[in-house]
């Protein structure tokens, strides 16, 4: 029984990090809306194993991955957000006041977080 628990377990991890990995080569590729959110994604879905495996096995490699992830998802943060917020602009049926500026500052923090 427990041999094939473990054995599910791998093969999880095994499909997480492959995932994780496509997605990450899609990301440098290009860096789209939708592939900085599918790697977001696959990134969550590879902690969630990783976490499972951190609970059975407190081994190292597993925690140092875990903060490796965690430190992407947290460099992406603001680049998503800016991504968000000019999807979010081109869906505004009564745009605010100042629209050009406020999309200019977005683009340009775009920018900025794509090279960071």
């Amino acid at each position: 029984m427990s041999e094939m628990i473990d054995q599910t377990l791998v093969v999880a991890l095994d499909q997480r990090w492959q995932g994780y990995r496509s997605q990450l080569k899609v990301c440098r590729h290009e860096f789209t809306e939708e592939a900085v959110h599918d790697l977001r994604v696959s990134a969550r879905r590879l902690l969630a194993a990783l976490d499972i495996v951190r609970i059975l096995d407190s081994h190292r490699g597993a925690q140092k991955s875990r903060r490796i992830l965690k430190q992407l998802l947290d460099d992406l943060d603001d680049l998503r957000d800016a991504q968000v917020m000019l999807l979010e602009m081109t869906k505004v049926t009564e745009p605010p006041a100042k629209p050009q500026a406020f999309q200019e500052y977005l683009q340009q923090r775009e920018a900025r977080f794509r090279l960071e």
